[in-house]
């Protein structure tokens, strides 16, 4: 199997089994951590709301541009065929 189909299977194994586990377990989850799902969202929106205020000023937002060696990374395989 090439390396790439490889990665894309354990890519969609991990991802299934996120998505089990947030969709079987994430109430009791967060409920576990202390934090009610308002408080969840209210969370999320925040840290969305900064991550556009940074973009909305041009700051180059690492999660939204990639850190320093995500970029080398993809230059590296950038070049290799699909």
């Amino acid at each position: 199997m090439p390396e790439q189909r490889k990665l894309a299977v354990k890519i969609t194994v991990f991802s299934f089994a996120s998505c089990a586990v947030i969709l079987f377990g994430g109430k009791q989850l967060i409920g576990f951590i202390g934090i009610t799902i308002d408080q969840f969202r209210i969370a999320g929106g925040a840290v969305l709301a900064g991550i556009a205020w940074a973009m909305l000023q041009g700051a180059n937002v690492a999660s939204h541009h990639g850190s320093a060696a995500e970029k080398d990374h993809m230059a590296e395989i950038e070049e290799t065929p699909f």
